[in-house]
């Protein structure tokens, strides 16, 4: 019988940007007795690469989970009870087009390819290998889309599918929204199901985990995003503030009532509203002290969301936030969002001589995000 062992794991980092040949002349240079070896304990998350501030972090409020999305409303204990992806369609070229009239002829063409590939594929008495089948010079196929072929799933065009995208900042394409030509759709037709909605509905957008941009990107849109909308290296989720039946019935708020109450007794304040919490968690994740405190944690997970230091923050009117950020005026929206949710002062403007602290502006530096208050 083998004797049980405690198995240990040692950690030794090397400079980021160490080419190969930096990293074997290393080796070369030095025996394991002589490394300055840094040993590896997991959290309890069983993530063996911890970070100095993943305890402080997970007291934070969860914007979402998968959990919250699978329990009842009333017992979701995160401020967001749906969200999800942006869309991945596998096929831009295809199903976005700035021209209305354009998109659609190019998607009667391939709806009409597609369905001649369905019809001569059921024909076959033996079935090929789906790769060796499909004419990849009229068709972008990807997996999904195969194995739609393979089903034997026909499609059908419709103009009520063409929407209104935003496949880059500030940059509105129309969008072919519908199976089979989209793979991945995400919850947008519970998010904005239909044109009629965009003029109440926001949906904030932040950076996935595991990004590879050089750090985190937020945005307030009010149409259907595409997967890159922010890098094209990252995906992005999605938090919409109302969610919808499909034919955008049975509107219903997505901040949950816990979160409400969660803010409302932190700042002994019965007026905040569930428009306030979404806008501070926007003007949040905006704050460069944030996301330089916790920018490995936001590798790994979805953010957290702490209570700014008191007073409670003065929430930017929604319409300047509107016409800030889903309209166009980006740059000074964001100054305004940064500084007015988290500041002792519903008038951040300064004069000349004047700092952030003798206007009341806690300016939030990496070192000052840990006078962040935890969850109670």
């Amino acid at each position: 019988m083998k004797e049980n062992r405690q198995v240990r794991l040692y950690y030794h980092r090397l400079p980021e940007f160490w080419r190969k040949e930096n990293k074997l002349d290393f080796l070369g240079e030095n025996n394991l007795n002589s490394v300055d070896w840094q040993r590896l304990v997991p959290n309890r998350k069983h993530t063996w690469r911890r970070t100095d501030t993943e305890d402080e972090f997970d007291d934070y409020i969860a914007i979402g989970n998968k959990a919250a999305k699978r329990a009842a409303p009333d017992k979701v204990e995160a401020i967001f009870v749906d969200f999800g992806p942006a869309v991945l369609t596998s096929r831009d070229v295809y199903v976005f087009d700035y021209s209305f009239t354009m998109l659609t002829q190019r998607m009667k063409q391939l709806v009409r390819d597609y369905n001649i590939q369905v019809a001569e594929y059921k024909l076959l008495a033996i079935k090929p290998d789906v790769d060796d089948f499909v004419d990849v010079k009229r068709i972008k196929w990807s997996a999904t889309l195969k194995q739609q072929l393979k089903r034997g799933n026909v499609a059908k065009f419709s103009t009520d599918r063409v929407r209104v995208s935003l496949y880059r900042p500030f940059s509105k394409k129309y969008l072919y929204y519908d199976a089979p030509f989209v793979d991945r759709p995400g919850r947008f037709k519970f998010f904005v199901p239909d044109e009629s909605v965009t003029s109440e509905n926001r949906v904030l957008i932040f950076t996935d985990v595991a990004y590879r941009s050089a750090s985190v990107s937020t945005m307030i849109v009010n149409a259907i995003p595409s997967l890159s909308l922010l890098s094209t290296t990252d995906s992005h989720q999605c938090f919409p503030f109302y969610t919808y039946d499909e034919d955008g019935s049975n509107r219903t708020e997505n901040i949950t009532d816990w979160a409400l109450e969660q803010f409302r007794s932190h700042y002994d304040d019965p007026a905040i509203s569930k428009w306030d919490i979404f806008y501070y968690v926007y003007g949040l994740l905006h704050h460069p002290g944030y996301r330089a405190r916790y920018a490995l944690d936001l590798k790994r997970n979805l953010p957290r969301i702490p209570f700014a230091p008191s007073p409670h923050p003065k929430p930017l009117p929604h319409k300047e936030l509107r016409r800030g950020h889903v309209c166009g005026d980006l740059n000074s929206a964001i100054c305004e969002v940064s500084e007015r949710f988290i500041s002792n002062t519903s008038n951040p403007a300064r004069k000349e001589g004047e700092t952030d602290e003798s206007q009341g502006i806690l300016p939030l530096g990496a070192s000052d995000c840990e006078a962040f208050p935890k969850t109670q």
